[in-house]
Parts: structure tokens; C-alpha cells; sequence
């Protein structure tokens, strides 16, 4: 079978995709691209079969992005490191993610510190953050064309 293959019968198997994943071949569980396509078209996300791939893929940033923009309460399953990053926390929070317990403890010192404990609060917080690194990443940006 092919990647296109695969990615049918993940999609027309999604209640039942623990069999799939488990005999899709290695080469294709560690092969990031795909596993972005399977996270788009399994209705679920990721968390089934996150056991079977490499720690490289558990620990790429965009894979955990993909799985909680899919379904905010996966974030659950991502990697504990990543539930200090606010990015992904936002981006749970904007997709179904109910409970702040998923926090990171250095996130929630901060979020604490911040005096943000509703889920309000903290999407409005991280957004705010995010929205100034990136205004930062930009005006540096410009800073080095200029010279």
C-alpha cells in the first residue's frame, strides 16, 4: 500500500484506527508530512497511536499544534514539555480544551503570577503574549533590513 492508501483507510476506519496504525509500516510512523496528513483526516487527531512513533515525532512542536488544533483535549497526550508552551496551551483552549489542569507548572507560576485563572483570562493572556512576540520577531526583522 501507498501513503494514499494508508490515508483512506485510516479516514473510513477512524473508530478503529488502533489496528491501522499499529501495521502501518515504520518508515511512514516516523515520516512527519504523513503523519500531518493522518492527524487532518483521523476525526479524532492523534492520541491513538502517539505510542507507536519515534520520540522525534513526540517532541516536533507542529505534530502537538496539529493534535490540539484537531481537539483541544489532546493535549493530554503531548508531551509534558509542551504544556508549558503557550501556543500550544492557546491553541487547545481555542479548540475544545475545558479544564486548565493540562497547564504546565512553569505556565501556571506564570499564569498565576499574571492573576489570569479562568480559561478567559488565560486565552486572553496568552494571546496578548503571543501576539507581542510575534510584533517583536517582525520589528527585528525590519531592524536588520534597514542596516
Amino acid at each position: 500500500m501507498n501513503e494514499e492508501d494508508y490515508l483512506v483507510a485510516i479516514e473510513k476506519e477512524s473508530r478503529n484506527t488502533n489496528i491501522q496504525f499499529r501495521s502501518l509500516p515504520k518508515k511512514l510512523l516516523n515520516n512527519k508530512n504523513f503523519l500531518l496528513r493522518v492527524i487532518d483526516v483521523y476525526n479524532k487527531g492523534w492520541p491513538c497511536f502517539f505510542e507507536e512513533v519515534s520520540e522525534e515525532i513526540k517532541s516536533d512542536k507542529d505534530i502537538s499544534l496539529r493534535i490540539v488544533a484537531k481537539n483541544g483535549t489532546n493535549a493530554y497526550y503531548i508531551p509534558k514539555y509542551f504544556r508549558n508552551d503557550k501556543e500550544i496551551i492557546l491553541r487547545a483552549f481555542e479548540n475544545g480544551l475545558i479544564s486548565t489542569t493540562v497547564i504546565g507548572k512553569d505556565l501556571r507560576s506564570e499564569l498565576k503570577e499574571k492573576n489570569c485563572f479562568s480559561i478567559k483570562e488565560i486565552k486572553q493572556y496568552l494571546s496578548m503574549v503571543l501576539l507581542q512576540e510575534e510584533l517583536s520577531v517582525k520589528d527585528n526583522t525590519t531592524k536588520k533590513f534597514k542596516l
